[in-house]
């Protein structure tokens, strides 16, 4: 029997019903990867880094494994800080954090930095098992209001660069795919890259 994925959309409960407000547009070109299971090691990431920048080689490398939940540190970081394979080994300090708290964090943190709040991917208990990565779509400033999906890693890069370029129409096209279900490349769903 075949396993249906639906997307996660929240949004707080004591957020009115009317139209949320829209995430500022900021020149942040880079997307995160956030660790939260300590099963993901550096061969695990180096796999997905490499996987994701070889879909399409014309597209900058705009991944980073954020390594740091310092503040200072990743205002410090630059659209040049992309993460490049291989990766040396590190412990994340996101590991057992739920979607949300990353999510908060994303959101405080990553604001106004060369960090994407918008968008980030968590590796997770999954992730190897599926060759999955949740992608998060945050649709507002607030943290509750986001949709997430799982997505075959090798589209991360594709898709960071297509929503960063395009926040519009990347993000659009990113929702319509959550609508669609799980963001599939092999299987013939829809996808950046196709």
């Amino acid at each position: 029997m075949a396993s249906l994925s639906l997307p996660i959309l929240t949004k707080h409960p004591s957020t009115p019903t009317n139209q949320p407000v829209p995430v500022p547009d900021t020149p942040n070109p880079l997307v995160s990867i956030i660790c939260t299971e300590e099963t993901i090691q550096s061969d695990i990431l180096t796999q997905i880094l490499t996987e994701a920048y070889a879909k399409n080689p014309t597209a900058p490398p705009s991944l980073i494994i954020l390594s740091t939940n310092s503040t200072t540190t990743i205002q410090q970081l630059t659209p040049d800080s992309a993460t490049q394979p291989p990766l040396k080994p590190f412990t994340s300090p996101f590991l057992g954090m739920t979607e949300t708290k990353v999510a908060e964090f994303i959101a405080t943190a990553c604001a106004g930095s060369a960090i994407s709040s918008k968008l980030f991917y968590i590796a997770d208990d999954r992730t190897a098992a599926t060759g999955t990565l949740q992608a998060v779509f945050m649709y507002s400033d607030d943290h509750w209001s986001r949709a997430s999906f799982p997505m075959e890693w090798e589209f991360a890069n594709v898709a960071a660069v297509g929503v960063m370029r395009d926040p519009e129409r990347g993000g659009e096209k990113l929702l319509s795919v959550i609508w669609k279900g799980i963001y599939r490349g092999k299987q013939g769903g829809e996808g950046w890259g196709r």
